[in-house]
């Protein structure tokens, strides 16, 4: 699984949506679809950034996405 290093801080919220859409945007995906995607990566990056650091200078925020046929796979 490819990744990529971002910033902890809430502006790499779009910019990891961006990522994960680039890699993974295809036409299975409804406007609901992409709503709920983008959600849980709004949530998980304000939860990091919030409450999971203690040293923003030295943090990062890896993110790692794959489309299957199962599903949609988020590390």
């Amino acid at each position: 699984m490819e990744k990529k290093i971002f910033k902890p801080e809430i502006e790499s919220i779009i910019k990891i949506q961006n990522y994960i859409s680039e890699k993974i945007h295809t036409e299975k995906q409804t406007e609901k679809d992409w709503f709920k995607l983008n959600l849980v990566i709004e949530e998980i990056v304000v939860n990091i950034v919030s409450y999971g650091l203690t040293d923003r200078n030295n943090g990062v925020i890896e993110v790692g996405v794959k489309a299957t046929d199962q599903g949609i796979f988020l590390e």
